[in-house]
Parts: structure tokens; sequence; C-alpha cells
């Protein structure tokens, strides 16, 4: 039961005296974001920045070298929160598996990590994982199409936190990225989500860096947090997002939206 996040275990007798349990989640919760790990584990818990509970999930050979990238979680919520809104659940952690898992995935609260996504010191996509917890976890898509409101948000959160860990300009950030200009599927394309194409990732989250530089960072982040804070607990879509934009900039975007998220050849970021 120590390992029991985002909900509580609930006991109850059955007609032949043995006891059944029952996991009920605590917050909202999307089922596609719900799993089960099995196994024998290093259960590490402690207290994270501002009251949340921590737990880590290790495999019992996993090294301390290992182990200690995910040190750095505190530091990823303390800015996300300070960029986006409070951390939205009472717990966070990571569970890691002996699989090679080839991708990370952003379960709630308890995002999941593959062996091959652990270095020494270092684990590869903990950003972006975590930054689900606020888009894509605490505020969920209506439809797979509307999927980019996960990966572009958790993509973009990287790179911001990436220039704030670094220092480093966020256009120079993006071209370590190498972010392409031009793709097969325009963001909110349906052929993208079901493919989870780059378009949904990179692509989108260069349309947000877009949005930032059309309208300025003072309103962008209002934006952000604005459809964090509106949006929690909830199913949204993309036109809930660029209503809210609208709204927000006192702008007709429409033109703009047209041509950052409905069509596959996006233009050129202004220098």
């Amino acid at each position: 039961a120590t390992g029991v996040a985002n909900g509580r275990l609930i006991s109850s007798a059955t007609a032949n005296g043995r006891r059944s349990w029952v996991w009920r989640s605590v917050a909202p919760m999307a089922p596609y974001l719900a799993f089960v790990a099995v196994g024998r584990y290093d259960l590490v818990q402690r207290e994270g920045p501002d009251g949340v509970h921590v737990t880590f999930a290790f495999p019992p050979k996993l090294s301390a070298k290992q182990r200690a990238g995910f040190d750095e979680l505190d530091d990823i919520l303390r800015f996300y929160s300070a960029t986006f809104g409070p951390y939205p659940f009472a717990d966070s952690g990571a569970v890691v598996v002996t699989s090679s898992l080839g991708l990370a995935l952003e379960a709630q609260t308890r995002p999941l990590f593959g062996s091959d996504a652990i270095g020494d010191g270092v684990v590869w996509a903990l950003p972006h994982e975590v930054a689900h917890q606020w888009f894509g976890d605490a505020v969920s898509p209506a439809r797979w199409e509307d999927v980019w409101l996960n990966e572009s948000f958790a993509t973009y959160a990287d790179w911001l936190y990436t220039a704030h860990k670094t220092g480093d300009d966020m256009t120079d950030v993006m071209q370590e990225q190498q972010v392409p200009t031009v793709g097969e599927h325009a963001v909110t394309d349906p052929e993208a989500a079901a493919t989870f194409d780059g378009a949904v990732y990179e692509g989108g989250a260069r349309a947000l860096h877009a949005l930032r530089l059309e309208v300025g960072d003072r309103v962008f982040f209002e934006i952000l947090r604005r459809w964090f804070s509106e949006s929690s607990g909830r199913s949204v879509a993309t036109k809930d997002f660029t209503d809210l934009a609208e709204e927000v900039s006192k702008r007709d975007l429409d033109a703009f939206f047209d041509a950052w998220l409905r069509s596959p050849k996006q233009p050129e970021l202004p220098h």
C-alpha cells in the first residue's frame, strides 16, 4: 500500500471471510493514465516541494549513480509550479522498470521509465514527463486529435526548463533540438495524432513559441496559467485553447492558428 499513487486502497470483508481491496483515485484521472507495476522495488519516499509526497519505485539493482538522476525532480516541480501554477496532485515520483521501453509514459503522479531512459546522473525525458502532470494529466484531451495539447505543451515546457537550467536563449535551445519547419502533417491533423507524429511534439511546441512571440511574454504565460487553472480536472479540445488565447490577448488569432496549427508548412519564426 505504501506504493499507491494518486489514490487509496480500500479494504472490505467478503462473504467467505476474506478481504478484498479496491483502489480508488482521489483526483480526476483519464483512464489511460492508470497503470499497475508488480515486482520487487525499493520504495524511496520523502517530502518534496510544498509538501508534495514523493515516492520513487526503483529496481533493487539500480545503482546510486542511476538513481541520482531523479534528484532533479524537485527543481523541475518548483520551476513548473512557478511558471504554470501549483502542482496539481498530492503525490509525485516515478517508477523504473528493468525493461527497455523505448519511451517514457506520463502515468498520473508516477511517470514510468524503462532502463534505457536512465543514465548515470541523468534521466532522459524527466522534465517532459513531469510537465505532463500539468498538461495531459490534470488537463486531458477530449479527443485523440487534440493530443498535441499533451505532447506539444510538455515538449515546450521541457524547452523552457532547459533554458532556465542552462541560461541559454530559447532560440538556441530550439536550434539544438533541430525543430523542422515542414512536415507531412499539420499539428491538428488526426493522422498526426494517430501516429504520434513529430507534428504533435516539436511542431506544436514551435507553434506555442510563435504564439509567445506574437502576443508577448506577459500575455503568453497568462494564457498558459489560465489554461491550466481553468481546465484542470477536465477534458478539453483545441478550440478551447484557441478561444482562451483570443480572450486573454484580446486579438483575433484565427489566421495565426490557421498558419501554425492547421497547415503542415509552418511559417518561419521571427528572428
